[in-house]
């Protein structure tokens, strides 16, 4: 997985060791904003073999690469507001489109350190996510498999 090290070391050995160590970029404390979400397009867009183009499930188009959904309503389309961590739960499971991701994989992905074996944030964030892609009458988009994760494909 792409990581882009965010840290206040700055001394030369410092960054070396944080790029050596596998990180795809390294930002020094304090930071302005815009250098960060410019840093993490860059990071997106050098990753290799990263998912890329347009994914069409029911009516919602998933741009991994622009790192945005939108919903299709009458002639037009509205992007969904997602927040960071619902994005990186559908990125993951857009980019394994069809597939199952299992529910520790995505854990991991949006709690890293903090993960706890009794939260329940994961399906907080699905939660979330089937509300804001799925109209009532729709067709499900984000399927469980009861005890081991999520698969993202057209019913």
């Amino acid at each position: 997985r792409p990581m882009l090290m965010l840290t206040a070391r700055d001394l030369l050995k410092d960054r070396l060791e944080g790029l050596d160590s596998g990180a795809y970029d390294y930002l020094i404390k304090p930071f302005d904003p815009e250098e960060l979400v410019a840093r993490l397009h860059a990071v997106r867009r050098r990753r290799v073999g990263a998912p890329t183009g347009v994914l069409h499930l029911g009516d919602v188009d998933i741009d991994l690469a622009a790192c945005a959904a939108w919903r299709h309503q009458g002639e037009g389309r509205q992007r969904v507001d997602l927040t960071a961590r619902e994005w990186a739960v559908l990125e993951a499971l857009a980019a394994r489109s069809g597939r199952l991701v299992s529910k520790s994989d995505l854990e991991a992905l949006i709690l890293g350190a903090e993960h706890d074996v009794q939260s329940n944030v994961l399906e907080v964030y699905i939660g979330n996510l089937r509300r804001k892609l799925e109209e009532d009458d729709a067709a499900r988009l984000i399927h469980t498999v009861r005890g081991v994760g999520y698969v993202l494909r057209d019913s």
